[in-house]
């Protein structure tokens, strides 16, 4: 018994330690202009290179390259009248 709870924590160790240790930095924050939106821009500290993840609402865009220069421009919306 006492095997099998050496074998379980040296395999969970690892793991926890990787966990652990994923930084997240957040790069921008973008507001609609009328302050109904929002757009998170962040920086992850993967293995083997880092990934930008794009929030919006409750959906994230994941991407594997990032670029020198970030910026978000909101476009607004005119609905015509029939």
């Amino acid at each position: 018994m006492l095997g099998l709870l050496v074998i379980v924590v040296l395999a969970w160790y690892p793991v926890k330690f990787s966990l652990a240790s994923i930084e997240e930095t957040q790069l921008m924050i973008s507001h609609s202009p009328y302050g109904k939106n929002e757009i998170e821009v962040v920086r992850v500290e993967e293995i083997p290179a880092p990934i930008l993840k794009i929030n919006y609402g409750n959906q994230t865009i994941t991407k594997t390259k990032i670029p020198h220069d970030i910026s978000v421009e909101w476009i607004k919306m005119i609905k015509k009248q029939m």
